[in-house]
């Protein structure tokens, strides 16, 4: 959870993000410890009680081959015989062709379509009108019983903004996002702001439009000059928030999930509170919900870029302009990619490559309004980026519980050591900050963060890692780890589609039980 912290200068600090994990030993999680408070038990029972000293020297040896790669991870997190497991195992579904998607009338799919791939190839989109009458986009996810709205948002940035209105903005956002679990539905929700290059059609649409025949040639030459200098390249930035809902109510898995229209009438009444609450946040004016074929094209060209001149001309054609235009037509089973390649390190798709990092730690200590200012921006070296916030609203029974355990396992930790005590005292003080503030009412939310890039080939991509990795992840203090092996489900995720990972990727739901 985030909460302000004033200091003495009256300017406002956030902080107290922690990571919601158990206590170990040193660098060793919860799990290693206890296999090594195990093979300790294990091994003074040899020594001193059967006295086999030579078993007792290879009960040694094995526990410590086991323990040793958990004690020193690699530079990402991950455990080295982990890797090596998850190395074996892609290779061999490369081989198999797996890893590898081939749809279309010439693909390996029976109906010739273009789904989404992986997680998203069952879903469905279905569109329906609020309680004001506007229409809006359903994304159903049938296999999780889960159905998801996007809202488009149109922020000005902070720009020409005072102190006290971005602290304003701020406060208001943290109250958005923490009546998100008054709803018990709710089962996530994120942000998703994604820069692109802007073809400068809908500029030169517009000028064209506005332009009068006996025009003075002053006015006229100054026009052509700014349509010469920013009809291409000029960057463009969309902001898209997701509000994904269960159809089965926790603590109530023995009841029946509710049905289609019901999901939708819940959601249609609780759309205008949703998109007219969120002025007050710094999201800008006029926020709405996205239509289905405002989805479904904005999804074709996240797979296929090459279209994406071509889809906003249909768009501005058929009237895209104004809020509900008709789009291109694109249907939501051809809005997947004809052919994709799940690499261990990037994800190819149609004709651009992708690759997508994951938050690994956050911002050490206390941040400020403006720290995710640079990684949020457009950049020179990147054509497509995008940063997907992903957010949890806690009950406030599981906020409280979380909290208070926290603030146990940061007590524990800094009993293990000079250096220990020393690093685990922050987590201490940032624990119990959480817990007074969950008493005054505010909720725990788990927050995650996916970064991606897009671009047309492997050359272009080493360096938009580059400056990833070493510009905009070091300003924004946050760590970031490339999930090797799973660039297709991270691509996913960083859509603005509401996939909840922690429920997509459990066991097999209720649709699916009794498969082998």
């Amino acid at each position: 959870m985030t909460t302000p912290n004033e200091t003495a200068d009256r300017d406002i600090t956030y902080g107290n993000l922690l990571s919601p994990k158990l206590p170990g030993l040193g660098n060793l999680g919860f799990g290693s410890t206890m296999f090594a408070v195990f093979s300790a038990i294990v091994l003074i029972v040899l020594v001193a009680v059967l006295q086999l000293l030579v078993v007792a020297v290879v009960w040694l040896v094995i526990s410590a081959a086991v323990l040793a790669p958990a004690a020193f991870p690699t530079k990402d997190g991950y455990g080295r015989y982990q890797m090596v497991w998850r190395r074996r195992m892609h290779a061999r579904a490369e081989k198999t062709g797996r890893t590898a998607l081939r749809q279309g009338l010439s693909g390996h799919v029976p109906d010739g379509e273009c789904r989404l791939p992986g997680l998203a190839a069952t879903t469905r989109l279905r569109t329906f009108r609020d309680v004001h009458g506007r229409e809006f986009g359903l994304i159903v996810w049938p296999e999780q019983d889960l159905y998801t709205v996007v809202i488009e948002a149109f922020p000005s940035g902070f720009e020409g903004l005072d102190k006290a209105t971005i602290d304003s903005y701020l406060a208001h956002w943290a109250a958005w996002l923490g009546r998100l679990n008054t709803v018990e539905e709710v089962a996530g929700a994120a942000v998703v702001v994604e820069t692109v290059p802007d073809s400068g059609r809908r500029l030169l649409r517009a000028v064209r439009r506005g332009r009068v025949d006996n025009a003075p040639r002053l006015s006229r030459g100054v026009t052509d000059q700014i349509l010469d200098s920013y009809h291409v390249g000029t960057p463009a930035t969309t902001v898209r928030l997701t509000v994904t809902l269960s159809a089965i109510a926790p603590g109530a898995a023995d009841e029946p999930a509710r049905s289609e229209q019901e999901m939708a009438d819940l959601i249609g009444d609780l759309l205008p509170t949703w998109t007219g609450s969120l002025d007050m946040t710094g999201a800008g004016t006029g926020a709405r919900p996205c239509t289905g074929q405002e989805i479904t094209d904005y999804v074709r060209v996240a797979f296929d870029p090459s279209v994406a001149e071509l889809v906003e001309e249909a768009q501005l054609r058929s009237g895209e302009d104004g809020p509900g235009g008709g789009g291109t037509g694109i249907e939501w089973a051809q809005a997947g990619p004809i052919s994709a390649w799940n690499h261990w390190e990037h994800y190819a798709h149609e004709s651009a490559v992708s690759r997508t990092w994951q938050m690994k730690e956050p911002p050490r200590g206390v941040f400020f309004a403006q720290t995710l200012h640079h990684m949020l921006a457009p950049h020179k070296d990147i054509a497509r980026k995008r940063v997907a916030l992903l957010y949890r609203p806690e009950s406030p029974e599981a906020s409280a519980t979380a909290s208070e355990r926290d603030v146990k396992n940061a007590r524990l930790k800094a009993t293990q050591g000079r250096y220990a005590k020393a690093a685990a005292s922050g987590d201490l003080e940032a624990a119990q900050r959480s817990t007074r503030q969950v008493a005054m009412g505010s909720p725990l939310i788990r927050v995650g963060m996916l970064v991606t890039v897009t671009v047309r080939d492997a050359a272009e991509l080493a360096r938009a890692s580059r400056a990833v990795k070493t510009g905009l992840a070091g300003q924004a203090r946050i760590a970031l780890r490339l999930p090797k092996g799973a660039q297709d489900v991270s691509f996913l995720c960083s859509l603005p589609l509401g996939l909840v990972p922690q429920i997509a990727l459990r066991a097999p739901g209720k649709h699916e039980e009794g498969a082998a």
